[in-house]
């Protein structure tokens, strides 16, 4: 029950995140806020309740999944786990398993793990067939919520981070690219003009 049914990626848990970041990085806070502020508007409290849910890891990235021989051994630190809709994992796999970074990802250091991922579209399309080819095919309602979940997922790496740094970097850290939603999401397919168009009009 770890920050109620939306978890890290709560909008309401990330606007409390950010008053608190503010003394330290206000300037830099604007393109996140703009972003939550768009995507819950997208994916609202009860569209995300209705979503097919099942059993969720709640904290994939790199550093928690073993690697053996070309293949998923184990997967690692489940203090998440939870009953969500699945594309809670789905949106945090695309942006940290189906991305390529500049620099190795390193699970130990913050500002690794949070930089820019480059969302590949042959990745993200080899794993959702992979998924789907599972025997539980994503309807199109999931699919659809895909692009405010990666957002939402994204701003959430990225304000957990900032708490985990000293004061008086977390503008720097909050300051690193991407600053157009697009850049994230276009190897996935997602229209960006929503997102874009509430960041022009702030």
């Amino acid at each position: 029950d770890k920050l109620g049914p939306r978890g890290e990626t709560d909008p309401g848990a990330m606007r409390q995140l950010i008053s608190k970041l503010r003394p330290d990085a206000a300037e830099s806070l604007l393109v996140y806020e703009n972003w939550i502020s768009s995507a819950a508007d997208e994916l609202t409290d009860g569209v995300f309740a209705s979503l097919p849910s099942t059993l969720i890891h709640g904290d994939i990235q790199p550093a928690n999944i073993l690697i053996d021989g070309g293949r998923v051994a184990a997967l690692v630190d489940m203090d998440w786990c939870d009953w969500r809709p699945r594309i809670y994992d789905l949106a945090f796999a695309i942006l940290l398993c189906c991305a390529t970074h500049e620099t190795p990802i390193d699970g130990g250091d913050i500002w690794s793990l949070t930089q820019r991922p480059e969302v590949q579209g042959n990745l993200v399309r080899l794993f959702l067939q992979s998924y789907n080819g599972c025997g539980w095919q994503l309807e199109a309602v999931e699919i659809e919520a895909l692009r405010p979940q990666i957002m939402l997922s994204w701003c959430s790496c990225r304000l957990a981070g900032a708490m985990k740094v000293e004061a008086k970097r977390r503008g720097e850290f909050l300051a690193r690219p991407p600053r157009e939603m697009n850049s994230l999401v276009s190897g996935v397919g997602v229209d960006s003009s929503k997102f874009e168009a509430s960041r022009a009009s702030a």
